[in-house]
């Protein structure tokens, strides 16, 4: 009879680790020879992102994005007039948008933007809550995405795992909508919609997000 020994097991769980370890190295050299946004943009999860704004900014004339490195999305939603990164520092600023180098807490909103995202942010803060309370000062409509239940080890995620009740206590509100998305052989993605002018039961019509994410379509040039 086989017996599956201490040595056996060590050496399958190294060679899963080694094979982790391989793949995360591959992510990491991709990105360093692309570029954070060349090395991602053809994830689902930025397809499923754009959907989002076609639907929630159909009609929206300003969008900011907060905390979005190098992430170009924002230049899908090329129909709203105007559109706002913000973050700590932007070395490498999408074109045709307005760039804020700023302290995102201390950042002063005159009027709501109609629409904000906050992508792949809230797990590295010490203090979530605090951002989702600001996140829910400056605009009228919210998109944001969260690593979905990763198991820890990502660089900079110091809330990992993240689910959907944690991202509800640091929001203190329902979603209207919510997403997972899964890279296929990959990890998953939470995305949230919240309108915070009609509240969490508002729902948009179906015919309506069919025709939005339709006629918004061609403005994304996904790969």
């Amino acid at each position: 009879m086989f017996r599956f020994t201490k040595n056996v097991a060590w050496s399958v769980r190294k060679k899963n680790i080694d094979i982790k370890s391989r793949a995360e190295d591959t992510g990491v050299l991709r990105e360093k020879t692309l570029g954070y946004w060349e090395s991602r943009k053809h994830m689902l999860y930025y397809k499923a992102v754009f959907q989002f704004i076609c639907v929630a900014g159909f009609e929206a004339k300003n969008i900011i994005d907060i905390g979005s490195k190098n992430a170009e999305y924002i230049q899908w939603a090329g129909w709203i007039p105007e559109r706002v990164v913000l973050d700590l520092s932007i070395p490498n600023p999408p074109n045709s948008v307005e760039v804020i180098e700023a302290d995102f807490l201390s950042f002063q909103v005159g009027e709501r933007y109609d629409v904000g995202m906050c992508c792949q942010v809230l797990e590295h803060l010490e203090d979530p809550v605090a951002f989702c309370n600001k996140l829910k000062e400056v605009c009228k409509r919210l998109i944001i995405s969260v690593p979905y239940k990763w198991r820890g080890g990502a660089p900079g995620h110091i809330q990992d795992p993240v689910d959907e009740k944690k991202v509800e206590s640091w929001m203190n509100l329902t979603p209207n909508n919510t997403q997972i998305v899964v890279e296929p052989f990959r990890e998953s993605r939470l995305i949230n919609y919240y309108d915070l002018e009609n509240g969490p039961t508002y729902r948009f019509d179906k015919s309506f997000v069919f025709h939005a994410i339709a006629e918004r379509a061609g403005y994304a040039r996904i790969a």
